[in-house]
């Protein structure tokens, strides 16, 4: 068989080449040469998939040279788009507003984050506080809270621009939640980076679902027992089991990485468990469930 069969036989790894570019782009997140926000304006550029997808049906008889050259131009292109945009401030921040959510006779809170592009910081108010909820969130952002039978519902929404419409600014979230009562969490966030220290928190259940973005989250110190569920797709996520709290976990790991503290947590059978886990009064069950994830429990 001759070279020139040979090359129009060998397809180009493009699901390759752009698995490569998406880790490149974590790396940088990592290392902080690019902020986390780039993933919000990146999602605007998602017709170029398509592109490439088009050109490698087209180039498919050609040398896989001429599809790399054509590849690493409109890959090019776009990342200097991006720079651009972050130049000109096209990668801008959402105006910020306080807000205060009374406590009142509140016995147990149900508390839903839907956040987008940006960076989201949870932690508690002060023992007293007469506040179920304060902090500060997007100009526009939408807060739905009722009370019934002693029991609070408070949800905090992104406004309309958010992070799935193409080129909307990010946000920067501080939510401050209440020591003083049992609390139901669920966090749904999209490219962001978020750092979630619930140490102080009575905090029932526990549920994160995050995009494209790097998470640290405190798990409570002195709740009783915590039910937790991390969901996750492309994300880097450490979670910190404070120190005596027992903790009994599970990871259901698709093409992610899970590195568990076994010294802590001893693998037997399809969980992790602490040997103090039966015996602690404060305890957790953590649930993994993560894609293209980097999961790291300490």
């Amino acid at each position: 068989m001759s070279d020139d069969s040979k090359a129009r036989r060998i397809g180009f790894p493009l699901g390759a080449t752009i698995l490569i570019v998406i880790g490149v782009v974590f790396l940088l997140n990592n290392l902080g040469y690019l902020s986390w926000d780039v993933w919000g304006t990146l999602w605007r550029f998602w017709p170029v998939l398509l592109i490439l997808v088009g050109v490698n049906f087209f180039l498919a008889g050609s040398r896989p040279w001429v599809m790399l050259i054509v590849t690493f131009v409109v890959l090019a292109g776009v990342f200097l788009a991006v720079w651009a945009m972050s130049g000109s401030g096209a990668l801008t921040k959402q105006t910020t507003v306080s807000f205060s959510q009374p406590l009142g006779a509140v016995e147990r809170a149900e508390v839903q984050i839907d956040f987008g592009a940006g960076k989201l910081v949870v932690g508690s108010l002060p023992y007293g506080s007469d506040r179920l909820a304060a902090g500060e969130v997007s100009e526009g952002a939408v807060r739905d809270a009722t009370v019934s039978g002693g029991v609070a519902r408070l949800r905090l929404t992104a406004p309309a621009s958010g992070w799935w419409v193409p080129g909307a600014p990010s946000a920067d979230w501080k939510v401050r939640l209440t020591r003083q009562v049992p609390l139901d969490l669920v966090f749904k966030t999209g490219a962001n980076e978020s750092q979630i220290d619930l140490t102080d928190l009575l905090v029932a259940s526990f549920t994160l679902e995050s995009g494209a973005s790097r998470n640290l989250v405190i798990l409570p110190a002195n709740a009783g027992m915590t039910r937790a569920s991390i969901k996750a797709g492309a994300a880097d996520i450490k979670v910190v089991v404070p120190s005596g709290v027992g903790a009994r976990i599970k990871a259901e790991a698709g093409v992610s990485s899970v590195d568990i503290d076994q010294a802590r947590f001893p693998r037997t059978g399809d969980y992790y468990v602490s040997p103090n886990y039966t015996a602690a009064f404060n305890r957790v069950e953590l649930e993994l469930k993560a894609g293209a994830a980097s999961i790291t429990v300490r």
